[in-house]
């Protein structure tokens, strides 16, 4: 492997990652196919627990890598029969401890024993003998038998002691309990507190950070406020319960000493704490129902944040107290004085339905319902005794949140099937739309069969649909939910129905690769030949695509036209050619798919294929007999392959072969330097030019790439040279509209910006959106880009097609340093856009309260902001995310905002925020359909909370 490619990967792989990051990074996979060898290093294996069984996925997705890359894995773990099973004809060694090693460990730790023992020399020499002969190799019980003679007051109790050493397979298991019995000791508060710290990083349901543990251990039942005082300290904590608790040092969480502790005291708990659950969730309901949350939930991402801070034990009680006091009934009385606030629980329901992804958005605090009632979460946990009391008050069942979901759907989602039934009895509405997603749906869509049968039972008809045309049908199998599908279709669900995208439940099956659902619905006479509206595709096309190589035996097998078009004339095998699917392209050759289909750019297998660059599919398909296309294709191929690999010898060779034979068009040639240019082989595009190449100076290659790759190698020179002195000029635009200035501005290319406004550049120059590179530097929150502009004079007035100026634009990003700077510059807050919107109104209703501010103090008008007005976020900061942007006013939409997109307009890419769409924005043609993509969908699909 070169320098180079090493230190490309270095950033990659050397460093902590998920299991997941490490096969799902598009970027990671192109440094994977682009190496001679990788090497992907998993530690302790054993110890990735979720409970999805995700890690036969990740590791189903490991070995496939190493079926078409250079991927070698290696992987570290204690024993394990279901790994042993998975790693089987692996090479494999055993590690353990020597010994010498263990004499070692214990030579190390001996200080920690009384000072008459450090004094006896013999004494010392026969504890490490002793305990290294017991332990067998196995360090920690060396870290316990060591710790089980802290304590003794003469040489004859330590003897004792070693002579009672427990060894052999019942070792571990004996030992435990020694620790248990002198936990059990003659003093009364260490023994409580060392049992309630077991007892918590026991039965947690995650691990707990120290300030979390700390806090859980001040609480007192039934109090209303926390007393800071009754804080005990981490050190404490951990010495009363005799090496059985760790601190671990990089993530600062408490949790036991070994995974045999775990299974021990998990095997054990109700023997050491038997009222564990019941304590646990009393405590966590004590802290929900403090005083200080009477405020109910918090209005900004800031207060959130700091309320977080405060009471580090909140998050964890939010989400978890239900499981705890599902697990172990609670006094009803404690859980009613909550559930019976609807502040507090409004302010418990914000925390416990935060969305990780969002964690970094403008707005984060604000995404979670509100308006929840104490039913919803009783409905959300699966608590059937506190609901059962609820009714008897005569508490309303069916009162909706924010976002109109009843207790019902609550429980639906989870999974509560003794609740829905309950609810159901009690009368609750069942027949009815959701906004997103009704209680079947959600329930199918997260594969809760038992929830599903009680309301099919109840009658709910299960060809209902959500917003997208989706029944429970379609959500049931797009996430393999088998068993669930067969119910559905035991209770007659239309199979063929299409949902708004005309999109068949067969087809969501296939895309997702559930070969075993996929196998159900054909069984059932689902139609394999349906496609999309959206793209044309087939069930076959979505399978091809993502490399789903049973899926796609099983629809071939079952009549899929392997030489089905999509709109753009792609079929089946050029999707698999494209994303390098070898057995997928293998099996469609075999069924004797035809590899010269042609595509509506023009383009066919073996074409794509050598655009990509991929030489197992290029070797492959010629093997197969692709090379019999006319040669005049088949050269132009080649030299796109050469070019794309940077193989300049073998571009001049073709080149040459070309002129002498004529096969090579001038628009042939100008794809082929337009490759060179994006690809950065500055020898064969000068190569091609000598060829006489003629330039195209409104491809986008050319007018957008010196601006944003060029830069980062310090060619800033050389880009305004050349545009200077060259042919074009620096008033060039290319296809868009946009010059080299509005590119430089827009990436936020300082130093390029000023170069080309001192060589001459047009600061005025709009694109074919009407947008000067001011609108798009203040859009996009370049503030040093932004000041260079104004100096030079720029018109700031000047609107772009959807009368939006500069400073309606940096407002939409938040950015309060363009927005001052322009207000000083004199821009005008009063103007307003095609859609009426002003520049306090556009603050306003994004939620900018910094900018709020500041147009209040221009205009001379003092005074607060209403509460509605969460803080802003720079525009920065939320495109660090990758987020797409909005083509009204440019400011970023999260995968998590609502959004509108037009699948006509700017090729299929045009999209408006919630925002622009509420004020009556529309596409570039009214008469185009837009489609609503909702925040929440997957949101509502997942587990409601954490």
């Amino acid at each position: 492997m070169s320098r180079t490619k090493t230190g490309e990967l270095t950033g990659e792989f050397a460093q902590t990652v998920s299991p997941k990051a490490i096969v799902r990074s598009e970027q990671r996979g192109e440094a994977i196919r682009a190496s001679s060898k990788v090497f992907v290093l998993v530690d302790a294996l054993d110890e990735y627990q979720p409970s999805d069984r995700s890690l036969d996925k990740f590791l189903g997705e490991i070995f496939s890598l190493q079926n078409s890359t250079p991927v070698s894995f290696f992987a570290t773990s204690r024993h394990n029969p279901g790994l042993a099973v998975t790693f089987e004809g692996c090479l494999r060694q055993d590690i353990r401890a020597k010994d010498k090693d263990v004499h070692r460990y214990l030579q190390g730790h001996v200080y920690e024993l009384p000072s008459f023992v450090l004094r006896n020399a013999d004494l010392k020499r026969e504890i490490i003998d002793r305990i290294t002969q017991a332990v067998d190799g196995m360090f920690l019980l060396a870290h316990l038998h060591l710790g089980s003679l802290v304590g003794k007051r003469s040489p004859r109790a330590i003897k004792t002691t070693l002579q009672q050493l427990p060894s052999g397979s019942e070792a571990i298991e004996a030992t435990y309990r020694e620790a248990m019995q002198r936990i059990q000791g003659p003093m009364p508060d260490q023994r409580e507190l060392a049992m309630q710290v077991l007892a918590w990083v026991t039965c947690s349901q995650r691990p707990l950070a120290a300030t979390e543990l700390q806090h859980a251990l001040a609480i007192e039942i039934g109090e209303s406020g926390f007393d800071e005082d009754n804080v005990p300290d981490v050190e404490d904590m951990l010495s009363v319960c005799v090496g059985l608790v760790t601190l671990d040092e990089q993530t600062y969480t408490v949790r036991l000493v070994h995974y045999t502790t775990q299974e021990f005291l998990e095997r054990t708990w109700h023997q050491w704490f038997p009222n564990a659950h019941r304590d646990i969730a009393s405590t966590c309901i004590t802290y929900l129902s403090y005083d200080v949350f009477d405020s109910g939930a918090c209005t900004s991402d800031e207060d959130l944040s700091d309320r977080l801070n405060t009471y580090p034990l909140y998050r964890y009680s939010s989400v978890n107290w239900g499981d705890h006091a599902r697990h172990q009934c609670v006094d009803t009385t404690l859980a009613l004085k909550l559930l019976m606030n609807r502040n507090k629980v409004t302010a418990c329901s914000q925390v416990l339905c935060l969305d990780e992804r969002t964690a970094r958005v403008t707005g984060w605090s604000q995404r979670s319902p509100m308006d929840v009632s104490g039913v919803h979460l009783v409905a959300h946990f699966g608590l059937e005794e506190i609901l059962r009391k609820l009714l008897e008050l005569s508490v309303p069942c069916d009162e909706e949140d924010s976002r109109g979901k009843t207790p019902l759907f609550w429980a639906a989602a989870n999974g509560q099937e003794a609740l829905a039934r309950r609810l159901i009895e009690a009368g609750v509405e069942i027949q009815f739309e959701e906004l997103f997603f009704s209680p079947v749906a959600v329930a199918a869509s997260n594969g809760h069969e038992a929830v599903v049968q009680v309301l099919l039972q109840a009658g709910v008809d299960p060809d209902i649909e959500d917003i997208d045309g989706r029944t429970a049908l379609s959500r049931a199998a797009e996430n393999g939910h088998d068993a669930v599908v067969k119910l559905l279709l035991g209770y007659l669900a239309s199979i063929d129905r299409e949902d708004c995208n005309n999109r068949t439940a067969l087809l969501w099956a296939a895309r997702h690769g559930h070969d075993i659902t996929v196998r159900i619905l054909l069984e059932a006479g689902a139609e394999p030949a349906s496609s999309d509206h959206e793209y044309g595709w087939t069930a076959l096309s979505w399978a091809c695509f993502n490399g789903h190589l049973e899926v796609t035996r099983l629809l071939l097998e079952a009549g899929a036209n392997p030489d089905y078009q999509d709109i753009n004339g792609w079929t089946p095998l050029s999707f698999a050619v494209e994303n390098e699917r070898v057995e997928v392209v293998q099996l469609l050759l075999d069924r004797g798919a035809d590899m010269d289909m042609i595509h509506n750019d023009g383009l066919f297998a073996l074409a794509v294929a050598a655009e990509n660059g991929s030489q197992t599919m290029v070797t492959m398909l010629l093997e197969k007999g692709a090379h019999k296309r006319q040669s005049k294709e088949g050269h132009l191929i080649r030299l796109l392959n050469a070019v794309y690999r940077g193989k300049s010898h073998y571009t001049k060779l073709l080149l040459h072969e070309a002129k002498v034979a004529g096969m090579l068009s001038p628009a042939d040639t100008h794809a082929a330097l337009t490759l060179a240019v994006w690809k950065r082989h500055a020898s064969i595009a000068k190569l091609l030019l000598e060829y006489g190449t003629e330039v195209d100076y409104r491809r986008s290659a050319f007018v957008q790439y010196p601006s944003s790759t060029l830069v980062r190698k310090g060619s800033m020179r050389r880009i305004v040279q050349f545009f200077k002195d060259g042919e074009p000029g620096l008033q060039v635009e290319d296809t868009s509209g946009q010059t080299v200035l509005t590119c430089a501005a827009r990436l936020g290319h300082e130093q390029l910006v000023k170069m080309l406004l001192d060589a001459g550049a047009n600061p005025c120059a709009r694109d074919i959106d009407g947008r000067t590179p001011l609108i798009y530097a203040a859009a996009y929150g370049h503030v040093s880009v932004s000041r260079v502009l104004v100096k030079a004079g720029i018109d700031i007035t000047i609107p772009d097609k959807f009368g939006r100026t500069a400073l309606l634009s940096a407002i939409g990003g938040g950015n309060l340093a363009i927005v001052q700077m322009l207000l000083d510059t004199k821009a005008n807050p009063s103007r307003q856009d095609r859609y009426g919107r002003d520049a306090f109104y556009e603050a306003k209703r994004r939620g900018h309260i910094d900018i709020v501010r500041a147009l209040k103090q221009y205009a001379g008008s003092a005074g607060s902001v209403g509460e509605e007005v969460s803080s802003g976020g720079s525009i920065e900061s939320r495109k660090a995310q990758g987020v797409r942007a909005c083509d009204v006013c440019l400011a970023p939409i999260a995968d998590v905002d609502d959004a509108f997109h037009c699948s006509i307009c700017l090729a299929g890419d045009f999209d408006i925020c919630r925002y622009c769409r509420e004020c009556g924005a529309c596409c570039l043609v009214e008469e185009h359909q837009l489609t609503k993509e909702a925040a929440n969908l997957e949101l509502q699909c997942n587990r409601v909370h954490n």
